[in-house]
């Protein structure tokens, strides 16, 4: 899970009812996370954030060669991939990068 994910999740309260379960998916949507990690968590992560149309990016400490089959999978769902991962200033310098004239103004977490 993602810091800022993590970060979020926690303030949140859990959903009740239909509108509050809508506000969340709002709230979750509006996001922009950075994924560490392309193993089965990680990419299932990015599969549900990417359905909930929240801007991502997926970093792994692997070579680009090595994640190629999540690679194209993160790309597909609109997600950067940042491989060879090491210092967290490198998913913001991919999230600049990928999101030019993006759907969204927030700022990392």
């Amino acid at each position: 899970m993602s810091l800022a994910f993590a970060k979020t999740a926690m303030m949140l309260k859990p959903p009740v009812s239909g509108n509050e379960i809508e506000a969340y998916r709002t709230e979750l949507a509006a996001l922009r996370v950075g994924i560490i990690g392309a193993g089965r968590s990680g990419m299932a992560c990015l599969r549900l954030l990417g359905r909930l149309a929240a801007e991502t990016v997926l970093a792994d400490v692997k070579p680009l060669e090595e994640l190629r089959a999540e690679a194209e999978q993160a790309e597909a769902l609109g997600a950067a991939v940042v491989p060879e991962f090491t210092q967290l200033q490198q998913l913001q310098r991919s999230q600049r990068r990928a999101t030019a004239g993006s759907r969204s103004s927030a700022s990392w977490s």
